[in-house]
């Protein structure tokens, strides 16, 4: 089992395989509840989450959770072209 957090955000998950451009996530509520007890500042992502789909729309970005990506963060999407939200969040292009 992987815990992977964001370098730039406080969000945290787990996986059972970690790959170059493969990632395997699962939820683990016990331990999800440990690691926010001693931080609360984090938060965890769950699997339904993560697995959201992205649809980039030419210049655009079409997400249906509130996000705060900047510029940057939105032209790495467009060019690297990933599938979900656990992609753009726990990505290997950074």
């Amino acid at each position: 089992m992987y815990i992977l957090l964001n370098a730039a955000y406080p969000f945290f998950t787990f996986a059972s395989k970690v790959e170059y451009m493969t990632i395997e996530f699962m939820d683990h509520q016990e331990l999800a509840n440990e690691i926010i007890a001693l931080n609360k500042d984090y938060r965890v992502m769950i699997t339904s989450e993560l697995h959201e789909p992205i649809q980039p729309d030419g210049r655009k970005l079409l997400l249906k959770n509130e996000n705060t990506l900047n510029k940057d963060e939105i032209q790495n999407i467009l060019y690297w072209k990933p599938q979900t939200v656990g992609e753009v969040i726990y990505n290997y292009w950074d």
